[in-house]
C-alpha cells in the first residue's frame, strides 16, 4: 500500500533516504492511530508496519532506478536535518503514546489450538449467560501462555447479523 508513496516521493524530492524514513514514520503513526483513535476498532500490528515500510522502500528504490536510467539528478544527501528531526519527533511521540496507552500482546497463529466439545459447550454457556440467545459460538481456540503473558481464549461468535470475535 505504501509503494506509491515511496515511488512518487522520490520522484518529487529526488532523494531516497527522507522518503523511506517518511514512509516508515507514516506507517508507524498509522498503526498507532488504529489503536488509539476511538471508533476505528483495530490494533497495532508489527507485520503491517513492516510491510508498509518495505512497500515505501521498494517504491523509493524503483523510482531511484527510473531516475538513474533516465539520467535525472538524484540528491543522495538531501534534507538530512529535517529528516532526522521529523523522524526523531515521530519516534519520541510514538514511544510516549505507546508506552502510556498500548499493551503489547504476542499473537502467533501457529500456536492456536482447537478445544474439545466440553470446552466449546462451556464457552457457549458463558456466552449465553452474558448475552442470552443472541449469539452462538462458532469456534473456540486456545492460545497457550507466552513468556510472562497469560494464555488467551479466542471465540468466534455468530448471529443473524454476522460474526464477531472475542478474546
Amino acid at each position: 500500500m505504501f509503494l506509491p508513496i515511496g515511488f512518487l516521493g522520490v520522484l518529487a524530492l529526488r532523494a531516497v533516504v527522507p522518503v523511506v524514513a517518511g514512509a516508515a514514520a507514516l506507517s508507524l503513526v498509522t498503526e498507532l492511530a488504529q489503536t488509539l483513535v476511538p471508533g476505528i476498532g483495530r490494533g497495532c500490528d508489527t507485520s503491517d508496519f513492516l510491510m508498509n515500510s518495505m512497500g515505501g522502500a521498494l517504491g523509493a528504490l524503483a523510482a531511484w532506478g527510473c531516475l538513474r536510467v533516465s539520467k535525472h539528478e538524484i540528491k543522495p544527501n538531501a534534507h538530512p536535518r529535517p529528516t532526522a528531526v521529523a523522524c526523531g519527533t515521530v519516534l519520541a511521540f510514538t514511544a510516549l503514546a505507546a508506552g502510556a496507552w498500548v499493551t503489547p500482546q504476542h499473537v502467533d497463529s501457529t500456536s492456536l489450538q482447537s478445544v474439545g466439545s466440553e470446552e466449546k459447550q462451556a464457552a457457549q454457556k458463558a456466552m449465553s449467560d452474558a448475552f442470552g440467545d443472541r449469539c452462538s459460538v462458532a469456534s473456540v481456540q486456545v492460545q497457550p501462555p507466552w513468556r510472562n503473558s497469560p494464555g488467551n481464549l479466542l471465540l468466534a461468535l455468530t448471529d443473524e447479523r454476522g460474526t464477531a470475535s472475542l478474546t
